[in-house]
């Protein structure tokens, strides 16, 4: 059989078939009994996400309640003009009982059910058309599907639709900004967006806007690049589209260079449905910026929202706390953390002070501890970050160290010097780890080639935290140093962060342990100068 699938402007549209019924036994694997998919092609969606040329694989999930005849998650790959295939033979369990059936795109690997619950992520970087076709998600689910019933023409119909949302930002400028054909605007960008979502497949009734798809608890909020769509310069007007997840904010800003006059849009409680489009109207010109109609449509028919603050030549520095790009954060190097503590928990976004944190040894050297000095780690950022403030997440007040001091170097690259299982050791993953490895003679010489690497870097102190003393009254608290607007002028910016710790003395203090922690650390950076985004 041939395999099919189409798209619709507004929905992905899947076409899958069997043999003539009358000669579908109850429930076999007959060749009688295959569903296949063939294609139909349609005219082709004018804006970037899917459509039938972009769209190469999609998941699928036929659920008949018998293990035998159920499919979980097979992938669909081709094409509209080549045709699609399926992983794996598959045929209808009985044509006469409900089948659940879901198709969704992209596809993803991994273990998916008709009951699974899964993440729906959009990308903040979706400057381009490829990052906003990343961002997009389709779905479909049928939930007594009944082939014998509801097929049509013997044809097994799938329509997938747009899950999340799609905003486009219309923005129209004065002819003094028209000096030639080029686009006078720039560097827009959105900030205040959660970027995760969750999707609950059993619950969901295959309904679109549908509340089975809800904001992820624990989700990031960013600031997103959207895609230039079109630029018009006879009607003086350009068009920025981006997908977001569904989802009811407080307050979002639209930033952007015009004319090059920074300008800002404010707006609040800023309500976006599963598969409608909202489109905001801005006019620009020397006096700011006029809010036009807002209105809803396109993928689907929403609500209109109305209302907006314009506001010109934004704040210098745009500072934003550092929170989803932590996951791409690791330790270079440093004196072990504890099995009790380790290491990676220093960055998780989960500031307990009850659980997790990083715990280290101190300076006085306790019974099975060595003196091996202050402890201290490197944290590899990923990339060069303009710094815009520190902080920490004390835990209980008998493990608080006295001091924390911050340092930034102007090196690009540090070469990553340990073993993969030096690294176990030092960060408490896997091998030899906490009491037993620092008493061992190997540790003695990774910390060695540890303080010689270290040695050899040229570290800038840019401040100090200090916690007043090692009592209750200063346990489980946050504390910050912001940098104010003549050290944000100073530039710190650095891709490696080294902390150092200065525990309290031994014997201070009655109740003090033998580790000193810290929960979490906090690091925020300028996102924004003179309202452009900072790489």
């Amino acid at each position: 059989m041939k395999k099919i699938f189409c798209m619709l402007p507004v929905a992905a549209l899947a076409v899958l078939t069997s043999c003539n019924r009358d000669e579908l036994p109850l429930g076999s694997a007959d060749p009688a009994n295959v569903i296949a998919v063939t294609t139909e092609i349609i005219p082709i969606h004018s804006r970037a996400g899917y459509t039938t040329e972009t769209l190469r694989e999609f998941g699928l999930i036929i659920d008949s309640g018998k293990e035998d005849w159920t499919y979980n998650n097979r992938r669909v790959t081709g094409g509209a003009l080549e045709g699609w295939t399926t992983d794996g033979q598959m045929y209808w369990s009985n044509r006469k009982e409900e089948h659940t059936v879901i198709a969704y795109a992209p596809y993803r690997e991994g273990e998916l059910t008709s009951a699974s619950v899964i993440g729906v992520n959009v990308l903040p970087d979706q400057s381009n058309a490829d990052g906003v076709l990343a961002s997009d998600f389709l779905a479909m689910k049928k939930p007594s599907y009944v082939p014998e019933n509801d097929m049509v023409d013997g044809k097994l119909l799938v329509a997938m639709n747009h899950m999340l949302s799609k905003v486009f930002v219309r923005i129209s400028y004065p002819e003094a900004y028209a000096a030639s054909d080029s686009n006078p605007v720039s560097n827009l960008s959105v900030e205040g967006m959660i970027v995760n979502a969750m999707f609950n497949l059993g619950d969901w009734d295959g309904a679109v806007p549908t509340t089975s798809l809800f904001l992820n608890p624990n989700g990031a909020e960013e600031t997103i690049l959207p895609n230039m769509l079109s630029h018009d310069p006879s009607a003086r007007e350009v068009v920025y589209e981006f997908i977001s997840v569904p989802q009811e904010q407080g307050k979002i800003r639209i930033s952007f260079v015009a004319g090059g006059t920074s300008y800002t849009w404010s707006y609040d409680n800023l309500k976006l449905n599963s598969g409608e489009s909202l489109t905001i109207r801005l006019s620009v010109d020397k006096e700011g910026v006029q809010l036009g109609d807002t209105t809803v449509g396109d993928w689907t028919t929403g609500t209109d929202i109305n209302g907006g603050n314009p506001e010109e030549n934004p704040e210098v520095y745009k500072v934003e706390e550092i929170t989803s790009e932590k996951s791409g954060w690791s330790v270079l190097y440093g004196t072990p953390s504890m099995p009790f503590g380790k290491y990676g928990e220093l960055f998780n976004n989960n500031p307990d002070s009850r659980e997790g944190g990083w715990h280290s040894h101190i300076l006085d050297g306790y019974d099975g501890s060595k003196n091996i000095g202050n402890p201290f780690c490197v944290i590899d950022l990923g990339k060069s970050t303009w710094l815009a403030g520190l902080g920490i997440v004390t835990s209980y007040y008998d493990v608080m160290p006295h001091y924390v001091d911050f340092y930034i170097t102007e090196r690009t690259e540090i070469e990553d010097f340990l073993t993969a299982e030096e690294h176990g050791s030092i960060n408490c993953t896997s091998g030899t780890i906490g009491d037993d490895y620092m008493n061992s003679e190997v540790f003695d010489g990774v910390l060695a080639r540890i303080r010689e690497v270290d040695n050899g870097v040229t570290w800038t102190k840019i401040g100090r935290i200090e916690v007043p003393a090692l009592t209750a009254e200063y346990g489980l608290k946050e504390y910050r140093l912001d940098f104010d607007e003549e050290k944000l002028g100073s530039a710190l910016k650095s891709r490696y962060l080294r902390i150092e710790l200065t525990p309290f003395a031994k014997g201070s203090f009655a109740l003090q342990a033998d580790r000193t922690k810290i929960s979490e650390l906090l690091v925020k950076k300028v996102a924004r100068y003179n309202g452009v985004v900072v790489e």
